[in-house]
């Protein structure tokens, strides 16, 4: 595609629910995001989509209202220019996919970002080489089990703002900020299982921790201060 990807859009007066796209491939996207859903409920499986240029997203889920739920799942998004999917639609389950050579730096510019949004499922995602935050989250009640960030610009994952929400066997590696940024303000966060290793601080924030139970990192811990955060 030279200009623009999959766009779906309830716009002000109708509304769609249930969309669903999948099996989709879709390349070089110049004018909008790959994938861009405005819907109250949404299905994004097993697409693939490859240079989303001009500081679009890969995957871009919105909606009004914000409450509906959905499925992102098994897509592959490759050499985006900004977030390889943002969601900002509560309750939504991403699950599998895999994120890579995305992000451009800014806040919000991630590998997978929650963005001001609550309960969502992430699930089995991987994300690698993010000029950005691997994981950014920013809501509450959100779970995040067995994720993967290795080689990122800022954070593996980046708690930015909320309350409860909770990372259950995840890995972070050889990024060049913190492997798990439990950001300032950040309430009831729970942090179990899981391995951050080779990044500039392991284990960094001074946001307050519920739980704290068998993790494994070499440098930094709870009460320590991150070095790279987001403005």
């Amino acid at each position: 595609m030279s200009d623009g990807g999959i766009r779906i859009d309830n716009g002000s007066t109708a509304v769609l629910a249930g969309p669903t796209i999948s099996a989709n491939t879709i390349k070089r996207c110049l004018g909008d995001s790959g994938i861009r859903v405005g819907a109250d409920s949404v299905s994004i499986l097993g697409n693939s989509i490859d240079a989303v240029l001009g500081f679009n997203r890969g995957i871009d889920v919105i909606a009004r209202p914000r409450h509906a739920r959905g499925s992102i799942a098994k897509n592959k998004v490759t050499n985006g220019h900004d977030a390889g999917i943002r969601v900002a639609i509560g309750g939504v389950a991403v699950s599998e996919n895999v994120v890579s050579k995305c992000g451009g730096g800014y806040n919000g510019s991630a590998g997978i970002h929650i963005a001001l949004v609550d309960n969502c499922t992430l699930v089995g995602n991987k994300v690698t080489d993010i000029d950005g935050d691997g994981f950014h989250i920013e809501g509450n009640t959100n779970t995040l089990t067995d994720c993967s960030a290795t080689k990122c610009v800022n954070d593996g994952f980046d708690l930015v703002s909320g309350n409860g929400n909770s990372l259950d066997g995840c890995v972070a590696s050889s990024c060049f900020g913190e492997g798990l940024d439990n950001s300032n303000g950040v309430t009831g966060s729970i942090v179990k299982n899981s391995t951050f290793s080779k990044c500039r601080i392991d284990f960094a924030g001074n946001g307050t921790l519920a739980q704290d139970v068998n993790n494994t990192f070499t440098t930094g811990g709870a009460a320590t201060a991150p070095v790279i955060d987001q403005p």
